[in-house]
Formats: C-alpha cells, sequence, structure tokens
C-alpha cells in the first residue's frame, strides 16, 4: 500500500472507469477472443453438417444388407436363432448410431481456440480470437516500425556540436533550441526541450518566450524568440529549403551522426535585424549563411528487439523494418538488431505499400505465408489494417490497439515470438484433434457396423459403443487442454524465469563457497582469548 504522510490531500483523477477501464476491456477482449471462431472451424461445421445425414444412411444400410444377407440364407443360422434376423440386424444399425460422434469434430476446434488464447493471455499476449490465432501460424514476413517499437519511443539528446565556439557554444545552442521546441508535441522536440531543462537545471520559466512559431510537418521548424532570434530547426532539406548553406564540412558531420543510429536537427540561429534574414514574398521567413550547430537525439533500441529477431529469423520468418525516419537512421537501427531488410523516409501511405509488397513477395514463393505488422502509432494503423494480422505493442495508442488482432501487454518485442508459438502449436493440436475425430469415426463406424463380426463372431454392444461415443469427446477435450502446459521457449515470461533461475543459482554458489576466517587476538586482561571473526 500507499501511507501519505505529508498531510495533503491527494488529488487522483480516474481517466476510465467501470467498462472502460484497461482491467475491463482486457477482460472483455478475452471474452470474446475464447468465442470466436476461427476458419478451420468452417471445414469442421461443413464436415459435421453432412455427418448425421451420412451416419443415418449408414445405419439403414448397415440394417438392410444384415436383414436381406440373413434371409437369404448368407449367414450361418447359428447367428440369428437367438435373436431372430430382424433383431440382429437392428442391433448392428443402433450400435452405428450410437458410436458415431459428430460432436468430437464440434469439439476440435473451439476448446483448441479457447485453451491457446487463454494461455497467450497468461503469457501476455492477447490474442483477439480464432482468426488470429490461425493467421499467425503462417507468419513469414513481420514488419516493424522503427519508433516506439525497435525503439523505445522515449528520444533523449546524446550530443550537441557546435560549428563556432566563439559565436555560439554548445550550451548556448541548446539553450536556443530548447527555447524554440518548448512547447513542442513532437517526440524529438520534447527530448530538446527536456535536455534544455535539464543542462539548466531550471524550469520552463527559464526558455526565451516564443513570438511565432512555424512547423512543417515532418521537416523541421521556424520560431522566433523575445530578443529578435530567429531559430530555424530541422533536416537538412528543410534548412535548404530555407536558404541555409549547408557545406561540405556540415554534410559530413551530419552523416556521421546519423551513421551512429541518431537523428540529427540541424539549428540556424540569426538576429531580425540580421543581414542574414529576410522576408520572402510568400510571407515566410528565410534564413541564410550557415547552421550554427547540430542537436543530435537518439532513441535507445530495446534490448530485447536484437533476441527477437534472431529467434524469428531462427523460425525462417524474414523480419524488414519500415520507418519514417531518414535512410541512415534506420539502416543503422536494423544494423543493431540483425534486421537486413529497411524502408526509410515512409509516410503512413508507404507503409502500406510495403505491406502489399510483402504480401506479393510471400504470395509468390508458393509459401502461402502471412504478413504481420508490429507498431505503435497512429500512423501505423493503415499498414496493420492492410496487413494479414497486426500487432500492437501495449503502450501504443488506442488507434493502434483497435486495428490490431494481437496485443503485447508487456510491450516485449519477445512476445511477438511467443504469439508465433502459442498460434503454431495451437494450430497444430486443433489438426491433431480433427485427426484423431476423424480417425475414431473412420475405425468405429465399421467395426459398429459388423465388419469383424464373422471373424469374432461377437458385435460391439449398444452400450460400449455409447461409452466408446463419450471417451472420444473427452479425450478431445483433454487434448485440447493439454496446451495449457506449454511453455513458449521465447518471450517476456521465459526471460523473466530465466532471470530468476540465474539470481538463484548464484546465490547458490555464494552459499556452497568455503566461508573464509580470520583469528583475532585480544587482550582480555588475563592474557590472550582467541577470536573467530567471519
Amino acid at each position: 500500500g500507499t501511507v501519505n504522510t505529508s498531510g495533503g490531500s491527494p488529488l487522483i483523477v480516474a481517466t476510465d472507469v467501470g467498462a472502460d477501464s484497461m482491467l475491463a476491456k482486457v477482460v472483455r477482449l478475452i471474452e470474446d477472443a475464447q468465442t470466436s471462431k476461427a476458419p478451420i472451424q468452417a471445414y469442421a461445421d461443413a464436415v459435421s453438417s453432412k455427418f448425421v445425414p451420412f451416419v443415418v444412411a449408414t445405419a439403414t444400410a448397415t440394417w438392410i444388407a444384415w436383414f436381406a444377407a440373413a434371409n437369404a440364407g448368407a449367414v450361418p443360422t447359428a447367428w440369428t436363432e437367438r435373436e431372430g434376423t430382424f433383431l440382429f440386424s437392428f442391433l448392428f444399425a443402433i450400435t452405428v448410431l450410437v458410436i458415431a460422434c459428430p460432436c468430437a469434430l464440434g469439439l476440435a476446434t473451439p476448446t483448441a481456440v479457447m485453451v491457446g488464447t487463454g494461455l497467450g493471455a497468461r503469457f501476455g499476449v492477447l490474442i483477439k480470437g480464432g482468426l488470429p490465432l490461425e493467421t499467425a501460424h503462417a507468419a513469414s514476413h513481420v514488419i516493424f516500425d522503427k519508433t516506439g517499437t525497435i525503439t523505445l519511443g522515449a528520444p533523449a539528446v546524446t550530443n550537441v556540436v557546435a560549428f563556432d565556439q566563439t559565436t555560439i557554444d554548445a550550451n548556448r545552442l541548446l539553450y536556443l533550441a530548447a527555447s524554440a521546441e518548448a512547447s513542442s508535441e513532437h517526440p524529438v522536440g520534447k527530448a530538446i526541450a527536456r535536455a534544455g531543462r535539464e543542462r539548466a537545471s531550471g524550469g520552463k520559466d527559464g526558455f526565451l518566450a516564443v513570438e511565432s512559431f512555424e512547423a512543417a510537418a515532418g521537416r523541421g521548424a521556424l520560431c522566433e524568440l523575445r530578443g529578435g532570434l530567429v531559430v530555424t530547426l530541422g533536416n537538412a532539406r528543410f534548412m535548404r529549403e530555407r536558404g541555409v548553406e549547408m557545406s561540405g564540412a556540415v554534410a559530413e558531420t551530419v552523416r556521421a551522426e546519423e551513421e551512429k543510429g541518431q537523428t540529427c536537427v540541424i539549428v540556424h540561429v540569426a538576429s531580425q535585424t540580421s543581414s542574414h534574414s529576410a522576408e520572402p514574398a510568400n510571407g515566410i521567413r528565410e534564413s541564410a549563411g550557415p547552421p550554427a550547430g547540430l542537436v543530435c537525439v537518439s532513441d535507445p533500441v530495446r534490448p530485447e528487439a536484437a533476441e527477437a529477431i534472431a529467434a524469428l529469423t531462427a523460425r525462417g520468418v524474414q523480419a524488414t523494418i519500415v520507418s519514417g525516419d531518414n535512410w541512415r537512421v534506420a539502416r543503422a537501427v536494423a544494423a543493431k538488431v540483425g534486421i537486413a531488410r529497411v524502408v526509410a523516409e515512409a509516410l503512413p501511405a508507404d507503409k502500406v505499400d510495403a505491406v502489399r509488397l510483402a504480401q506479393r513477395d510471400a504470395r509468390a514463393a508458393g509459401r502461402g505465408g502471412a504478413v504481420l505488422v508490429v507498431g505503435d502509432g497512429v500512423n501505423d494503423a493503415p499498414a496493420m489494417a492492410a496487413s494479414d494480422l497486426g500487432i500492437a505493442v501495449g503502450a501504443g495508442t488506442d488507434v493502434a490497439l483497435e486495428a490490431a488482432g494481437v496485443v503485447l501487454v508487456r510491450s516485449d518485442l519477445r512476445d511477438v515470438v511467443a504469439a508465433l508459438d502459442i498460434s503454431r502449436v495451437t494450430f497444430r493440436r486443433i489438426k491433431l484433434n480433427l485427426f484423431f475425430s476423424l480417425a475414431y469415426n473412420a475405425l468405429g463406424i465399421p467395426i459398429a457396423a459388423g465388419a469383424l463380426f464373422p471373424v469374432l463372431g461377437t458385435r460391439l454392444p449398444p452400450e460400449v459403443a455409447a461409452l466408446a461415443m463419450a471417451l472420444s469427446s473427452v479425450s478431445v477435450v483433454l487434448s485440447s487442454l493439454h496446451l495449457s502446459t506449454y511453455r513458449p521457449p521465447v518471450g517476456s515470461v521465459a526471460a523473466a524465469v530465466a532471470r530468476r533461475r540465474g539470481e538463484i543459482a548464484g546465490v547458490g554458489e555464494i552459499a556452497r563457497e568455503p566461508r573464509r576466517f580470520e583469528t583475532e587476538l585480544a587482550d582480555g586482561g588475563g592474557g590472550y582469548a582467541v577470536g573467530v571473526t567471519p
């Protein structure tokens, strides 16, 4: 619990209550998933719909065949003398009706889906029903968004480069950039503002006031600060559009930083009265002269990302990064996690095109593979909707969670592998259940019809047939329940268990080490007393 020792009254704001709370949504999601049908269920339903008429026809044909054979003298009279030809033939037909079991076929898929989705929820993977469960098992391509998915989505300033320390040093450069980005909603802008506050050890009030602000989505911004300073921030293309002189040395510095996986924000500073700034006809102030420096922002790669990609590769699944960032940064991040295919500078529509291209490649390979998209943001939702299956990081936006068929509650990329493993083992169990259901009926109906009676001289009693029918349904349910013993070898839970075992093993090693003792001689007044100190 929590104890309020300050004496003040805490203010608690409940953003979602009742049916809108996260817990209620998770419960509703699991309930819906466990009652939904997988596409393979349509096969079982089609077989079951024709199964009953087939069994009735088989039982009728069995009675007619035995009755006709008995009356024609084609069977020994010893077989029918106790019961008579009618009852002798009729019992075979009754046994066929009793032993046939469409229930096992009907239970084969929904019981496995129910256990599989429950198993996923237990391991932090919410699977929204039978369709996502079946689709995931055929995955051949997984497309990852970069920011917030492969990376943590928490960018931070890692380096500040001032090109002319005598004019504007690194601290002043960061201060001016942070002043311009103080109210920014962009993740990179927020990171710059946060770094400026931390370095200045002051709050937002310590920044220069913003007089005007113009943003160019995905490229940069132009800001006029109080005191007559004009700060232009953005990528190289945006700076060239604003007339900033991008020399070869500047371009080389930008290239070197971007190859480290960092996003470079180029900063130009000028005064409103400076001859380097002019007001063009379109009303947008352009900047002239060289930039003052760079602010480098890096979004740390998720520590488990490389392990997850390696596990997918080992399972024959191809991984791709699709990012709106520039090519150098996207390639650097991809190299860190072991991804070979990269699509960069992609808008939401470009991400959809990348999904369709991957789907075309998967279909052309002849394997019928599914294309999965893993993302967390609003701009990932169209790609998720276009893919065969969307997987949302739990910390993502509501739009992404809605578009996804699978949700990673712990936001751990290793759970993508866990989802595929759970899907594959569940689908294998569904096929096993269907096989044994069909095999039971294919074997049981001929025996009930008397195929072995001429050899064994004994009929399968109807009560035994009824017991066999019940046991076939029970065996399918037990087979599905056995799924609950499965433990995905890769995933957030598997990693936590392995880490815990390592900690316990480390404690055991310490406990087994022989204790070292030092002997002390202390003068107790009447001689020396020997003390042993651990």
